[in-house]
């Protein structure tokens, strides 16, 4: 073990508290992704459950 490693290892036990707070920060930003993603999937699903059930055209074109 290195001296660079060493003193990595003590600067980490000497701020575990802020490191664990970027830890939490950094899963709860990956639970947010996680969160938003299956509820998008959720919402695509459901509309075209819904399109097929009542048979709506999946294409739309305005008319002017």
């Amino acid at each position: 073990m290195s001296v660079l490693d060493r003193k990595l290892l003590r600067d980490l036990l000497r701020m575990w508290a802020q490191a664990l707070a970027i830890a939490f920060v950094m899963a709860c930003g990956v639970a947010t992704l996680v969160l938003a993603i299956g509820a998008y999937r959720s919402l695509e699903e459901t509309r075209s459950a819904f399109y097929d059930r009542y048979r709506f055209a999946t294409v739309f074109s305005g008319l002017t």
